[in-house]
């Protein structure tokens, strides 16, 4: 729970530093050393390895985060094969709502990135 509020706030002020305002000292300096640690598609530099027209960023940006939920999705479900293969675990069931918790921080994390991206 912490750390998907982390990941939000970071994606936030991120957004916030592109409004192009001039920040006193102490908050512009927090925005910098925070940008780092926001998600972006560019500090990957795909373009480097197969460059890619504006609206194919854009749709890879979309799209990430339904792959990202299928990877999700499968890592949840092999995890409940592999603890009902042992006979062991806490909880019985699905388990769903780690599952949709998860896709929860994940689409936060992705809808703020392309707000982001939308601003610059």
């Amino acid at each position: 729970l912490g750390m998907g509020q982390m990941v939000t706030i970071v994606q936030q002020l991120t957004v916030v530093q592109q409004f192009k305002i001039d920040w006193g000292e102490p908050f512009a300096s927090i925005l910098v050393a925070l940008e780092v640690m926001a998600f972006d598609l560019d500090m990957i530099s795909i373009g480097c390895v197969a460059p890619m027209a504006p609206v194919m960023k854009f749709a890879t940006r979309t799209l990430m985060v339904l792959l990202l939920f299928a990877v999700a999705s499968i890592v949840h479900f092999g995890y409940l094969a592999w603890q009902r293969s042992r006979g062991s675990g806490p909880q019985k069931g699905m388990q769903i709502s780690l599952l949709l918790r998860t896709a929860g921080t994940l689409f936060m994390v992705f809808f703020i990135s392309l707000c982001s991206s939308l601003l610059a």
